[in-house]
C-alpha cells in the first residue's frame, strides 16, 4: 500500500502503541462480551508457507466463496483493538483504488483487500521468539494463556466485524508465512484447525526468494519508513530485517554463514522447510499441500481436493477456478536443486 504524509504519521503512532492497544482491546472484550460470546470459532482455516509460494493467491481465492472473515488493511494500525478502531475511522474511511503491491508481482491490494496482520500480536506477546538472526519455532506442549485468550478473542472480533445479517456463521481465515514454524502449537490450541500449506516448485521459488530480498533491501536502505513498516507488522521474510524461521534450532544466537544474495542460502532455507514439513505431515493429519505449479495448470481439480478437505460447497469451485490465471509452469533443474527437487515431488 502506498500512504501520504499523514497515513505516516497515524502508522508511526501505531507503531509505538502496541501495550496501549493491548489494554484498550481488554476493554473491547468487556464491552462486547454479550457479541462476543455467541460467537463460536468453527474450523478455522490457516494458511502458511515461505513467502513467495502462493499463500496470498489462496488466501483471495478462499475469500471469495463468501463463508470467512480475515483481517483487512482497514485494521491498520490499530490490529489489536479492531472494533474500538472500525468504529474511530470508519467516517474517514476513503476508497482508494487497487494498485500493485509493492512485491511487483502483478497482485493488486485495496483497503479492503485481506492480509496478514496476525503476527503484529504474536511479535507483542512472544518477543523472544523473535532474535537477532530468527524466528523460533513454537511445539504443540507450549502454553502461554494470556496470549491464547487473547487470540482467540480477537478472532471473534474479526468474525464481527464481517458477520452481517445475511453472513453469519462466518469462518477465520488467516494467512501469516510464519506460522509454518507454529502449526504443532496452532493445533493444540485449535483442534479443528485446518492448515493450508502451498508448495512451490524450488526453481521459481528460490529465485523469487533471492529476488525479493534484494528488492525490499534496496526499498528499506532508500526509505527508512519502509523498514519501520514491516518490522511492525512482523514481515521478516525479506529485506534488512530478514530472519530465518528456525526450523531446527540452529540459528538462536549464530548467523547461518550464508551471504544472503548467495543462491545456495535460499536453496538450503527452502530444503530446511520441506524437510520440516514432511516431518510435520507425518503427525499431523490436518495439514493439506497445495502444490502451486498444480493450481495454476488445473485451478478445478485443485481446488476440489482443498475444498474437499476445508468442507466447503463445492458448487462454488467452477466460478473461483475461473480467477486463476493458468499456467503449464515447467522449469530445467540444474544440479544444485537436486535434493530440492525431490523434496518437491515427495510432496505429492
Amino acid at each position: 500500500m502506498a500512504y501520504n504524509r499523514l497515513d505516516k504519521a497515524l502508522l508511526q503512532m501505531g507503531f509505538h502503541s502496541l501495550p496501549g492497544q493491548e489494554m484498550l482491546s481488554y476493554m473491547e472484550d468487556v464491552f462486547l462480551s454479550r457479541s462476543l460470546r455467541p460467537l463460536t470459532i468453527r474450523q478455522p482455516v490457516f494458511i502458511s508457507s515461505l513467502a513467495r509460494s502462493g499463500t496470498t493467491l489462496l488466501l483471495q481465492l478462499l475469500m471469495k466463496t463468501g463463508i470467512f472473515a480475515a483481517q483487512t488493511y482497514r485494521e491498520m494500525p490499530f490490529v489489536m483493538c479492531p472494533v474500538l478502531w472500525k468504529n474511530l475511522a470508519s467516517r474517514f474511511y476513503l476508497k482508494g483504488e487497487s494498485k500493485e503491491r509493492a512485491h511487483k508481482d502483478g497482485v493488486e491490494v485495496s483497503y479492503d483487500s485481506e492480509e496478514a496482520f496476525e503476527e503484529i500480536l504474536w511479535r507483542h506477546f512472544f518477543k523472544k521468539k523473535y532474535t537477532k538472526y530468527s524466528l523460533e519455532c513454537f511445539f504443540a506442549d507450549e502454553t502461554h494463556e494470556e496470549f491464547e485468550g487473547f487470540f482467540r478473542n480477537h478472532i471473534r472480533k474479526i468474525l464481527l466485524l464481517n458477520q452481517t445479517k445475511d453472513r453469519t456463521g462466518l469462518r477465520y481465515l488467516s494467512k501469516n508465512n510464519a506460522n509454518i514454524g507454529r502449526l504443532p502449537y496452532l493445533n493444540r490450541v485449535f483442534p479443528e484447525a485446518v492448515f493450508v500449506v502451498p508448495v512451490r516448485h524450488p526453481v521459481p521459488h528460490v529465485r523469487s526468494l533471492r529476488t525479493q530480498h534484494a528488492s525490499f533491501s534496496r526499498m528499506q536502505k532508500d526509505d527508512p519508513f519502509v523498514k519501520k513498516y514491516m518490522d511492525y507488522l512482523g514481515h521478516f521474510e525479506f529485506g534488512m530485517s530478514f530472519k530465518r524461521i528456525d526450523f531446527f534450532q540452529q540459528y538462536r544466537k549464530v548467523d547461518s554463514g550464508w551471504a544472503l544474495d548467495d543462491e545456495n542460502f535460499w536453496i538450503h532455507y527452502w530444503c530446511d522447510s520441506m524437510r520440516y514439513l514432511k516431518a510435520l505431515k507425518e503427525k499431523l493429519d490436518n495439514i493439506v499441500i497445495v502444490k502451486y505449479e498444480r493450481l495454476c495448470a488445473d485451478p478445478q481439480k485443485e481446488l476440489e481436493n482443498v475444498f474437499d478437505r476445508l468442507d466447503l460447497p463445492a458448487s462454488k469451485i467452477a466460478q473461483i477456478a475461473s480467477f486463476v490465471r493458468m499456467e503449464d509452469k515447467r522449469f530445467p533443474v540444474p544440479s544444485a536443486y537436486t535434493e530440492a527437487k525431490e523434496l518437491y515431488d515427495a510432496m505429492g
